[in-house]
């Protein structure tokens, strides 16, 4: 018996939810290649998941300051140039 199945994934989910999210994503992502660390191995050098890094990449991620801490801790900069743009 075959079921038709219309699933349908909210796409709101995947959209940046900040401006300061995005910043955060896109520091994160430079800094990360910048150091040559995979997303795994920066994931693990910060004690988060390698999902929670990608989302937090994608801008999308609504990180605590603990793991903004933790991530900043793994790249060796302040939590506060995580969150600075760029000139």
């Amino acid at each position: 018996m075959a079921t038709d199945l219309n699933i349908s994934i909210p796409t709101a989910d995947l959209e940046p939810k900040c401006a300061t999210g995005v910043v955060l994503g896109q520091n994160v992502t430079r800094l990360r290649k910048e150091r040559k660390l995979s997303k795994r191995t920066l994931a693990l050098m910060a004690g988060i998941s390698r999902p929670t890094l990608h989302s937090i990449e994608l801008g999308v991620g609504n990180p605590t300051i603990q793991v903004v801490e933790k991530l900043a801790d793994a790249l060796d900069v302040e939590p506060a140039d995580l969150v600075a743009k760029r000139p």
